[in-house]
Order: structure tokens, then C-alpha cells, then sequence
């Protein structure tokens, strides 16, 4: 189970499956992660999500190797200035996680253009926070 394709989280998923050589098969899917935990904990199957957080009846397993990445992107509107707190939070991410090229172009460098995340498997992303373990 899993969110429906062209998704974030279908996306990384997919991507770090055909880096394993692994062709999955989605049964179910679900727009919404906590109808994809709901659906896990009444048995109709195992579901790939961001951490849910402790959800009672459900076990929660990290993926690892490959570990799923994503693209994560700022986007406000154009033709207006950011406000002090998000120039701050552009400055410091910015700062933080420089990223390739991309990161050069207009938009990226204009606090008033905008970011769109990529679907491509192999750009420069950040570590997913897919699950952590329950303690269960």
C-alpha cells in the first residue's frame, strides 16, 4: 500500500526500489498517509508512509538499503517579498543544504521566485523520514 503514483513518497519509493533492482507491485492506494496506516492495522496489507507516529496495532520498520530520498522544496508566491522569518528560513536552508547546481539558478536565488520539487530519481535530495521504529 502507498500513495498514488506522481506522489512524493510513491516517487522515492519507486525510485529506491529500481535502485535495488525490485519492480514493486502497489495493491492499494491511498491519498491520505494515516488512511494507509489505518488500513495497515486492519490487516489488508503492509504500508509504506512517513512516520505516523505511535498508532496503536501498528509496528513501524525504518526502509534502509537503499534508504528513499526526496526533494524537498520552498515555494511562495512571486512579485512579493518574503517576510523577515522566511528570508531567515531561505537564508539558513540555503546555508545548510547547498545543493547542486540547481540551487544557482534564478528562482532558487530570487526570495520571490519559486521551487519545484523534481520526480527524477537521481537529483540531490534529503533522507526521507519514512518510519521510525515503534519499540514494538
Amino acid at each position: 500500500m502507498s500513495t498514488p503514483r506522481g506522489t512524493g513518497l510513491r516517487t522515492a519509493l519507486e525510485c529506491a526500489l529500481a535502485e535495488a533492482g525490485v519492480d514493486p507491485t502497489v495493491g492499494v492506494e491511498a491519498a491520505a498517509p494515516p488512511q494507509l496506516a489505518e488500513l495497515a492495522v486492519h490487516g489488508l496489507g503492509v504500508a509504506v508512509l512517513p512516520d505516523p507516529g505511535p498508532v496503536p496495532g501498528l509496528r513501524v520498520r525504518p526502509l534502509a538499503n537503499p534508504v528513499p530520498r526526496v526533494r524537498i522544496a520552498l515555494a511562495w508566491p512571486t512579485g512579493q517579498p518574503a517576510s523577515p522569518p522566511a528570508a531567515a528560513l531561505v537564508a539558513h536552508l540555503r546555508q545548510a543544504y547547498p545543493g547542486p547546481a540547481a540551487a544557482h539558478s534564478p528562482a532558487a536565488q530570487s526570495p520571490a521566485g519559486t521551487a519545484a520539487p523534481s520526480a527524477t530519481c537521481s537529483s540531490a535530495t534529503a533522507p526521507s523520514s519514512t518510519s521510525r521504529p515503534s519499540g514494538k
